[in-house]
């Protein structure tokens, strides 16, 4: 399959869109029965961090997804921090009647709650954005990239709008903080709640930084270390006919993207391994050491 320019338009897309899903293929029984309880630790630590900053006054509100069974819990918890938790929408997931419900919740205190709702009824995603402390250049990038030129993954615009990424090979090799690596969202892997409008975004950076220090003064410090090390890891990520693949030196991710003709590919070289990485001939993987 050829592969596209790296300065493929956005507009060279395809017409259809694959439903959402997500499948995880690990390198090895060994690594996964490691590294899936670290990940899923890391993903519930979030969930918690996130509305917990709006306490700390690192933003106004937080959204938070969670079921029908634990929106009391999560109700109860906000209230004792002095903050309002108030369901926005109710998502049925699984077949009609039979399966569970995601409830959308935004937290904060009674007043930017209430303003947060307007928006949300309004459809105002720059009020929004605001609330939940975006930049104002990562709210015009989501502009942009979602409502005018309807995409449903932002991957290829970051890159391409990040002006230290480098073209070679063919790929797109991204480089920056590795607190901006959006490329394991799909697994809950991420440091910020949005998407940055590059790799060299100073407001995504900062609230980056203000949330995991968030984690870690609320009792998540083994949480943020897992974080950090996970986005540090080389990553490549490839997008073909609606498929995007996201491999890593311990598992790959299959989720959708933006269907393309052509395959679309980028590197993100990282700053570290993981000890249990598997190795191989290939980017992102290590090569053995001969002998």
């Amino acid at each position: 399959m050829e592969a596209l320019p790296v300065d493929a338009p956005v507009a060279a897309r395809l017409t259809f869109s694959l439903p959402e899903a997500i499948r995880l293929a690990w390198v090895s029984d060994g690594v996964r029965a490691l590294r899936e309880p670290m990940i899923r630790k890391v993903r519930r630590a979030w969930g918690e961090m996130e509305w917990r900053s709006v306490c700390q006054g690192v933003r106004r509100c937080a959204l938070a997804q969670t079921s029908a069974e634990d929106v009391e819990d999560l109700t109860v918890a906000a209230k004792r921090s002095g903050l309002q938790a108030a369901v926005l929408r109710v998502e049925e997931r699984g077949s009609r009647g039979a399966g569970s419900f995601l409830l959308h919740v935004a937290i904060g205190r009674k007043r930017d709650v209430r303003e947060f709702k307007a928006a949300w009824i309004g459809h105002d995603q720059n009020g929004m954005g605001e609330l939940l402390g975006y930049p104002a250049c990562c709210r015009r990038f989501y502009e942009r990239v979602f409502r005018e030129e309807r995409l449903t993954d932002p991957m290829w615009s970051i890159a391409m709008n990040s002006k230290t990424s480098r073209k070679e090979d063919g790929s797109v090799v991204l480089s920056g903080p590795l607190q901006l690596n959006m490329l394991l969202r799909a697994a809950g892997v991420r440091a910020v709640p949005h998407f940055p409008c590059s790799m060299e975004c100073a407001g995504s950076l900062e609230l980056a930084n203000r949330l995991l220090e968030a984690g870690r003064s609320v009792g998540f410090a083994d949480e943020m270390e897992w974080l950090e090390e996970m986005l540090s890891w080389p990553v490549e990520w490839t997008g073909l006919h609606g498929i995007a693949e996201i491999r890593t030196p311990i598992l790959k991710i299959c989720t959708r993207t933006d269907a393309t003709a052509g395959k679309l590919t980028i590197q993100w070289p990282g700053k570290g391994y993981p000890p249990d990485g598997a190795h191989g001939a290939g980017f992102p993987f290590k090569r053995l050491s001969p002998g």
